[in-house]
Parts: structure tokens; C-alpha cells; sequence
């Protein structure tokens, strides 16, 4: 059955990608043609399967948190979505994402 918690905190895990790339807090797991791909301001799609095999890491306490939700919910599907945006002008990007990715009807 789908579960709709699941979906969404995968989302908010992709949508902490996101924002976190500016500081670009990422482990050996992103390749040097995913590093291009993201340096030409490309939308870089990876499906993960399980949160060990995530690029995104650090002591950011936001990434924690949505890595400790992640484990909690042991997700059936994980992807990482991440681009490279200028935090100026995006700042209210998280509440975007975060309000379409919720809209589950549409």
C-alpha cells in the first residue's frame, strides 16, 4: 500500500538536497560526471535505493534530522534530486517544495 507519510518525507529529504547543495555537503557517492552535471545548473536524478547509498551528508543539523526521519521510515523507493540554486532570490524554496510535493491529489 502506498503510504503517504513515506512519500512526503522522501520529498522533504530531496527538497533538503536542494537547499543544502550551495554548501556542497557531499560524500565520494557523487561521481565526477554527477559534479558536472550539477556545475552546468543541471537537475541531477538519482535513485538511491537506501539512505547509506545517499551523496548528501554533513553536520548540518537539517540534514540530520531529515536522515534520522528517513532511517525511522525505511522508505520502499528513495532517489536523491539535487541542483545547485543561489540561496538569494530562494529562500522560501523549501515551503514551495514542500506545499507542491503535499498536494497529493494533484
Amino acid at each position: 500500500m502506498f503510504s503517504t507519510k513515506k512519500f512526503i518525507s522522501a520529498a522533504i529529504f530531496t527538497a533538503a538536497a536542494l537547499t543544502a547543495a550551495a554548501a556542497l555537503p557531499f560524500n565520494s557517492k557523487l561521481s565526477e560526471s554527477d559534479k558536472e552535471t550539477l556545475n552546468k545548473g543541471e537537475v541531477l536524478i538519482k535513485s538511491i535505493d537506501k539512505l547509506k547509498n545517499a551523496a548528501i551528508e554533513g553536520d548540518n543539523p537539517g540534514i540530520a534530522r531529515i536522515r534520522e526521519e528517513i532511517s525511522d521510515l525505511s522508505p520502499n523507493y528513495l532517489a536523491e534530486i539535487i541542483q545547485i540554486r543561489p540561496y538569494e532570490g530562494n529562500e522560501d524554496l523549501m515551503q514551495k517544495m514542500r506545499s507542491v510535493l503535499e498536494d497529493i491529489p494533484n
